[in-house]
């Protein structure tokens, strides 16, 4: 994800913590999580450790809805905002807000989908952005954290050690960190297109993706629009194709692994 900004600091930052609160990983029914509950002990044999794998693979994907929703919003807001004149470098979030208006008595933007359709903050506010960044980040990060101590139990724990499956599981968290890295450059690229143009967002695509040797930048005659669409199809590309191959077959062993359960259950 972009490295988000300093914290909020604005009355209308206030909601936005508010906002994104219900989505905040590291919260339960209001509450912030314990390091036990956001790191949990491995389980103890090797089905759990596919359910729990699985299961955080799923807490995976919904963060990355959270983003993508979010993420949607702020650009058509920004968008917005460009066709009605409005300075890009002032965030309309600044001004205070009571109940959906601006002080002036004109009401807050509202854009996007979901929860964020109805927020007071408007979604062109790089503040409220910043926020659900850092959010969605932290819950990644702690999935990456849980996914590389299930491979190491899958890889030495004496009990059911299994190195094809810690293979399986380092796949889909190295083919997950690619979808980051695209993730990360597409949308940079998509945020500096609305703001700065097309020139400043080709240098972005013709750039190094997040420090990797990989180059994004549109071809001879491509537009900008069209190496974002190639960022895009690549991100699509390893979520249907590898990530989805190897869940597949995570599945499957989980399978055959409750049907020798139910057997040995039978004798």
């Amino acid at each position: 994800m972009p490295s988000a900004d300093s914290p909020p600091t604005s009355s209308s930052a206030a909601v936005a913590g508010q906002q994104t609160s219900r989505s905040d990983p590291r919260l339960f029914n209001g509450r912030p999580l314990t390091d036990e509950e956001r790191f949990p002990p491995p389980p103890k044999d090797l089905l759990s450790v596919l359910k729990t794998f699985m299961a955080t693979q799923d807490r995976r994907v919904s963060l990355w809805k959270e983003y993508e929703e979010a993420m949607e919003g702020h650009l058509k807001a920004k968008q917005e905002q460009k066709e009605r004149g409005v300075d890009l470098n002032e965030d309309e979030a600044a001004a205070p807000t009571t109940n959906g208006h601006h002080a002036n008595g004109d009401h807050a933007p509202v854009s996007g989908e979901g929860h964020y359709a109805t927020t007071t903050v408007p979604l062109s506010s790089d503040n409220l952005i910043s926020r659900i960044v850092s959010l969605v980040t932290t819950g990644l990060l702690d999935c990456a954290h849980e996914t590389r101590s299930l491979s190491l139990e899958l890889r030495h724990n004496e009990s059911f050690a299994r190195p094809d499956l810690a293979r399986m599981v380092d796949g889909v968290q190295e083919a997950e960190n690619e979808v980051l890295r695209k993730v990360v450059k597409r949308d940079q690229v998509r945020r500096v297109l609305v703001t700065q143009g097309d020139e400043e967002a080709r240098k972005v695509l013709a750039g190094p993706t997040n420090g990797q040797d990989e180059v994004g930048g549109p071809g001879e005659g491509n537009s900008v629009e069209e190496g974002i669409a190639s960022l895009t199809a690549g991100i699509e590309e390893l979520r249907k194709g590898r990530i989805a191959e190897l869940l597949v077959e995570v599945r499957a062993e989980m399978t055959d692994l409750q049907a020798e359960a139910a057997e040995v259950g039978e004798e």
